[in-house]
């Protein structure tokens, strides 16, 4: 019986390191806190832009080619975010791009705690063919919010100018408060 319980252990401490150090990401491959030089390395790709504050890659989700930029803070990644670089003839397609999305956003990460669709301005309120045009006008926005533990994830289709844009934010909400990483940063200038 010993025998058993010792191996179940043993069993159980190697399940919870596995799920550790494999696949609880808070942004693609990536964790809050990684450094740039652990962000590139977790990239398939060299990044086409950076500075010390951002990094910025190309990849395709779904099919739809995308620029993937990850924020850091004192070389420490704090967030991400993907901004899809979609163009349509007809402005309501971005509506199907957003939804395409946000169920695939659902499907990883539940229902959103937040799911708006909000008017500016209700010129075209009536209109649903419309909808579109008053995106790219600014009168309307589409939004959807999930959380997890560690992060918030915001799905946004809003437009300016008649440009449209989607872009998924996340955005870590425990990096400022993980004492070991202040700890961290106070050695390291010591």
């Amino acid at each position: 019986m010993k025998k058993y319980v010792t191996l179940l252990t043993i069993i159980l401490v190697l399940m919870s390191l596995q799920i550790v150090a494999g696949g609880n990401y808070d942004f693609r491959k990536t964790k809050w806190g990684m450094s740039q030089q652990e962000v590139t390395k977790s990239e398939p790709g060299q990044p086409i832009d950076g500075d010390s504050e951002a990094l910025v890659f190309t990849d395709f989700l779904d099919g739809e080619h995308c620029y993937v930029l990850f924020r850091f803070e004192n070389n420490r990644l704090i967030g991400g975010m993907y901004y899809f670089d979609i163009w349509h003839t007809n402005p309501n397609d971005y509506i199907l791009d957003f939804k395409k999305f946000k169920g695939l956003l659902t499907k990883k990460y539940g229902t959103p705690v937040e799911d708006n669709v909000h008017w500016k301005d209700e010129l075209f309120k009536e209109d649903d063919q419309s909808y579109g045009i008053a995106i790219g006008m600014g009168h309307l926005v589409y939004g959807a919010k999930w959380e997890t533990p560690t992060t918030e994830i915001t799905l946004t289709l809003y437009g300016e100018n008649y440009k449209i844009n989607l872009v998924a934010i996340y955005s870590s909400k425990t990096i400022n408060e993980d004492p070991q990483l202040k700890d961290k940063e106070v050695l390291d200038k010591l």
